[in-house]
């Protein structure tokens, strides 16, 4: 396996660890941040009430894997992209620049992607 792709899965699974680990110690719940992930996609968790966002739903996690696989790619993609232009130390700088222009990104457009989680996502939490 290729050392870029190691990094890959590695931040896929941080990504997921401290997603679900907000979720459990800010809502008490495995599945909050999935459902809220999936909101986007799952018509029944779009206007869902925060205890349905806390219970388990099998569409929203079924969605909410697929999702969070399909941002990972489009992460590892961006990092793709930015590895070349910092030709020293360029893991380093990679690390500190994508997740920077990843959360501009997702705070430009995520009103328009998902209302439900941009309404109740913790912007500290997420960057």
């Amino acid at each position: 396996m290729r050392l870029e792709a190691r990094y890959g899965t590695v931040h896929n699974v941080t990504m997921a660890i401290v997603a679900v680990g907000y979720g459990l110690v800010a809502q008490r719940s495995l599945w909050y941040v999935v459902n809220l992930l999936a909101a986007g996609v799952v018509p029944s968790l779009r206007s869902a009430e925060l205890d349905r966002l806390r219970a388990y739903s099998a569409s929203g996690l079924l969605a909410g894997v697929i999702m969070h696989a399909a941002l990972s790619l489009l992460v590892g993609l961006l990092y793709a992209v930015v590895l070349p232009m910092f030709p020293r130390r360029a893991g380093l700088w990679s690390g500190l620049v994508t997740p920077i222009v990843w959360s501009g990104l997702v705070y430009a457009t995520l009103d328009v992607v998902n209302p439900t989680l941009n309404g109740l996502i913790d912007w500290r939490w997420f960057v």
